[in-house]
């Protein structure tokens, strides 16, 4: 939120829901300012200077003209849409894995991001499986789940 003090940029990871390809990532500045000089290349083109900055690593635009297209066909409002239908996908997972009682749910997908955590609770009907064989068995049938270690 750029409203606060100390924010000075923002750093966004395009692909976490899908929505381009891996590894482009967007950086938003407060103020032209914030950037610093010496990562900004001056190119002349078109008879003039064209600053630029990109850190792309020798990879080529086509993720760029992916996304371009992407808020040309979509816009605002199709983003929207799209992030209202993710959150409501959480939101129905989440009182799924309730109603099984089976699972420690540790998010809470109507205040938050359109993501679920959730873990085993341990013992549950003398299981002796733990979140890692559920991720395993999910992994067969093209589901990806993944198992983190909690705390």
């Amino acid at each position: 939120d750029f409203r606060l003090g100390m924010v000075r940029s923002f750093n966004v990871v395009c692909h976490k829901y899908g929505f381009a390809m891996p590894g482009l990532v967007w950086v938003l500045f407060k103020d032209r300012a914030d950037l610093a000089e010496e990562l900004v290349f001056h190119i002349a083109y078109l008879g003039g200077d064209m600053p630029t900055y990109s850190l792309n690593f020798s990879r080529n635009a086509s993720s760029v003209i992916a996304q371009y297209y992407s808020f040309l066909r979509l816009g605002f409002e199709g983003y929207k849409d799209i992030m209202f239908t993710c959150q409501r996908n959480a939101l129905l997972l989440e009182e799924c894995l309730r109603r099984m009682d089976h699972w420690n749910i540790w998010s809470d997908a109507s205040c938050s991001l359109p993501v679920v955590a959730f873990s085993l609770k341990w013992g549950k009907d003398g299981g002796d499986y733990d979140d890692y064989d559920v991720s395993h068995k999910l992994r067969q049938k093209n589901w990806i789940v993944p198992a983190y270690t909690m705390p």
